[in-house]
């Protein structure tokens, strides 16, 4: 049952990405390049996300990718954050912690 549960999960993830993906990629801008013979795409409002190729096409899926890597880190990064800040705040609570403490306590009467 839980594996089916995680499976939904994991697809409803991914659909909601993709749907985010291709609406950010509506709003993006495209301009050619001449100098370097390329088209460059952006998404206003998403720092670092852009891409170059040969044809709007290929920039536009290109910035596809870029724009689900940068996701994929930000949430990650969003993860390890939250993850962190759990165990910094379970810490004093720990059986480790409560140990060194009774000892410390029962050093110093």
């Amino acid at each position: 049952m839980k594996l089916v549960i995680s499976f939904a999960i994991l697809i409803n993830v991914k659909l909601l990405t993709q749907q985010y993906i291709e609406s950010k990629l509506t709003g993006a801008s495209y301009e050619y390049d001449p100098t370097v013979n390329r088209w460059v795409g952006w998404i206003d409002g998403v720092k670092g996300v852009c891409a170059q190729a040969k044809t709007v096409e290929k920039a536009r899926d290109e910035l596809g990718k870029i724009l689900e890597e940068h996701l994929m880190l930000s949430l990650a990064d969003k993860s390890i954050s939250l993850n962190q800040l759990y165990k910094k705040a379970a810490s004093p609570f720990s059986r480790h912690a409560k140990t060194n403490f009774s000892k410390r306590i029962y050093q110093t009467t």
